[in-house]
């Protein structure tokens, strides 16, 4: 950023209530330049790239996208002129995740709170 803008990066859980889905927002957003808006549509094209010749390859966004897909998530760009950008990128949250994140809860419970053993007593006749 030329004008020496600032970079922020947030997170946040999200629920789709059409989808009843549970999301991770991610945003990137800086004060900096903006991306003209003639070239938003473009931006994640592979090889697309606004600097000069030997400054980029254009693949950095791209391969971004590709990987969010992957795994079934989206990212959306705005960006507003003279004020910058912010990009987000929603991934879902999987019920497997959440069920292993209970059941190792459930593991530290048990641990610091031991619930008694039963004794047996054997008795010979």
């Amino acid at each position: 950023m030329p004008d020496r803008g600032q970079v922020m990066i947030a997170t946040k859980a999200v629920e789709e209530k059409q989808a009843f889905q549970k999301k991770v927002l991610i945003s990137f957003s800086d004060t900096g330049c903006d991306i003209p808006q003639d070239r938003l549509n473009r931006i994640f094209d592979p090889l697309y790239a606004t600097k000069n010749a030997g400054e980029g390859t254009g693949l950095g966004l791209s391969v971004c996208y590709g990987i969010i897909k992957d795994h079934q998530g989206e990212i959306i760009v705005e960006s507003e002129e003279k004020k910058g950008s912010i990009f987000k990128i929603f991934l879902p949250i999987e019920n497997e995740v959440e069920g292993y994140v209970n059941e190792t809860r459930q593991e530290i419970k048990s641990k610091l709170n031991p619930s008694p053993k039963e004794d047996k007593i054997e008795s010979k006749v």
